[in-house]
């Protein structure tokens, strides 16, 4: 709105648009004094998961941060006095160029007239008489008198392109001094993602959330360059706690993300994060189903009109496919989210814009042994939501990515640290042509996301403790890019394995273990008479997960649904083994990863991991 104008209309702009963010900010300003000390002394006071010097720290933090509070009301305040004051003027400099241009319209019209006048009256040379001189001489007189009030209002708009620079440049350095953005006047974005983190140490929990609300991509910018995690840790440590405070309060989302960070303070800052997100999606919530509810009054007009023939069914959406899936998702991410709030599920990293979520089940200071968990083809937002806490009683999950991982934390005692991660968007079979499981270039991806995620667990308090990855499907393809990227793991389980992509090594320090059922639907893609996998560039995945490979082949118990098509697995390669009773071939893949008829390889993952933690 400020700056979309040029010399030749200098009135330009968004009037009522300019009018509206000040009303914005003057309802932002007057819904932080009324709530926001409230919003966050509640998250204090939830904050039993926190170890207790920490939640004290942050209990502190906010009693302190009223003053803030209140500042960045003054702020906005300003802003919109700044921003009202601005939109006078301009409508001040709209009203006068359009009286400007009525003018000069006047007088284009009066110098025509004028012209038109004097054109057939002869000149001297002519023949024109002494009379026709006279004549000629005062409509000359007024068409110069014309064309000097013509200069005049070009004078006069000129001013106005000076007085809309001048309106221009009181606006920006009102809204961008110390009034309205206190110790974030001389902030600049510039600088490597270190720096930033560094120049943010300064700053005050209120001076940080407005940071972020003004400069919407900085904190991508600082993950998608992020420090190395030690370098994280090192810089989380030698804060003051008041400064820890004014981060978490005002950039919980960054945080939350950031590689380094200790585990219980990630958990908080995605507790406080799902605190806004669970707002959001409220308020989406109820404005589709306005939506839907609007449209099946629409359907019901419509069949009534149509005389109930082959029309809208009534009480029906008009789009009930999309809405419906949407809403449908929202309402499992509404009572995911609660729980995360409440503290009964723990987040350690929650994005959902960018399909990112890392649950973490189990408590940090206890356990002796890591578990990663990387679920594989079709992994989603919403199957991550569908692991809900039925009772929080009993600690074992069906339903969601998380049930694996919560039965073996159950079965622990303590010893168990699992982390559950959905880290990207997953290969879905219903995008097979687009991104389907075929792609192995979605391993590469996903691989460097899960080394990335390990190499941040290494510099927390867990870093110390051996690593158990459990991998499904799709997800063996990708742990085994992360170990290319790096990653190194005491011990990987894979369940159901996809292979691994050409060039993959086994690490000769880790142990390999594959589980399937001897129907899986994998098999197939693996299972030739060559020995080896079937790839041909950026499809498939070249190296088997048999022994031969370095990877022991063990019974998973779940015997198979096509004894047929599993005796064709052994004696002849793809296509040939394909058409058999798939359905039960793919149930039998998933069915390793849960908890019904899956004992026989829980109870081989549950000695695994006490093995580890030996």
């Amino acid at each position: 709105m400020i700056g979309q104008w040029s010399d030749a209309a200098p009135g330009a702009a968004d009037v009522h648009g300019i009018r509206g963010l000040a009303r914005q900010r003057y309802a932002a300003a007057q819904q932080l004094r009324d709530g926001t000390v409230v919003r966050l002394s509640r998250a204090a006071e939830q904050s039993a998961a926190w170890v207790a010097e920490t939640a004290t720290r942050f209990a502190l933090g906010v009693d302190r941060l009223q003053p803030e509070v209140l500042q960045i009301v003054s702020g906005l305040e300003n802003d919109a006095a700044v921003l009202t004051r601005y939109a006078a003027a301009v409508e001040q400099i709209r009203d006068k160029a359009d009286a400007l241009e009525a003018k000069r319209d006047r007088l284009l019209d009066d110098v025509i007239a004028c012209r038109g006048a004097l054109a057939p009256i002869p000149t001297a040379f002519g023949g024109g008489t002494s009379d026709d001189a006279a004549a000629r001489a005062r409509l000359e007189g007024r068409l110069d008198a014309f064309h000097a009030s013509l200069r005049g209002v070009d004078a006069e708009w000129r001013q106005l392109a000076v007085e809309r620079r001048h309106a221009d440049a009181s606006a920006v350095a009102a809204l961008t001094g110390g009034d309205s953005r206190g110790a974030l006047a001389q902030w600049t974005n510039t600088g490597a993602a270190a720096d930033v983190l560094d120049r943010m140490a300064g700053l005050s929990a209120v001076d940080v959330a407005v940071l972020a609300a003004a400069n919407p991509g900085l904190f991508d910018r600082v993950l998608a360059r992020q420090p190395a995690a030690a370098q994280v840790a090192d810089w989380w440590a030698n804060l003051d706690g008041a400064a820890q405070v004014a981060l978490l309060a005002g950039a919980p989302a960054l945080l939350g993300a950031l590689n380094g960070i200790p585990l219980m303070t990630r958990v908080e800052a995605n507790r406080l994060n799902a605190v806004m997100v669970l707002a959001d999606a409220r308020a989406e919530l109820a404005q589709l189903r306005r939506e839907q509810g609007a449209s099946a009054s629409m359907a019901a007009v419509y069949a009534a009109h149509a005389g109930g023939g082959a029309g809208v069914a009534v009480g029906t959406s008009l789009d009930d496919t999309g809405s419906e899936a949407r809403i449908r998702l929202l309402g499992k991410q509404l009572a995911y989210l609660e729980q995360v709030v409440s503290g009964e599920i723990q987040l350690y990293l929650y994005d959902p814009a960018k399909d990112r979520a890392i649950e973490m089940i189990g408590d940090p200071h206890a356990a002796k042994v890591v578990l990663s968990f990387l679920p594989g083809t079709d992994a989603s937002l919403e199957t991550m939501y569908d692991g809900v806490i039925a009772d929080p009683e009993f600690p074992y999950r069906r339903g969601g990515h998380q049930t694996l991982a919560a039965w073996e934390v159950g079965r622990s005692r303590g010893d168990v640290l699992a982390f559950v991660v959905k880290d990207g968007v997953f290969p879905q079979f219903s995008e097979l042509f687009t991104n389907g499981p075929q792609s192995n270039s979605a391993a590469d991806r996903i691989g460097a996301a899960y080394a990335e995620f390990h190499a941040g667990l290494r510099a927390t308090g867990v870093g110390g403790l051996p690593v158990v990855s459990v991998e499904h499907s799709f997800g063996t393809a990708a742990a085994g890019q992360a170990e290319r990227a790096g990653a190194e793991f005491d011990t990987r389980v894979l369940l159901g394995p996809i292979g691994m992509k050409d060039g993959w090594t086994p690490n000769p320090e880790t142990t390999y273990a594959a589980y399937a059922a001897p129907d899986d639907i994998n098999r197939l893609f693996y299972t030739t008479p060559w020995g080896g996998g079937l790839a041909v560039g950026d499809v498939g995945y070249a190296v088997s997960p048999t022994p031969q490979n370095g990877v022991m082949n063990y019974d998973s118990g779940i015997p198979a649904d096509n004894p047929v098509g599993a005796g064709l697995l052994t004696l002849v390669a793809p296509p040939v083994g394909i058409p058999v009773q798939v359905a039960g071939m793919v149930d039998n893949h998933n069915q390793i990863v849960g908890t019904a008829d899956n004992l026989k390889v829980l109870r081989a993952i549950r000695q695994r991991l006490v093995g580890a933690a030996e």
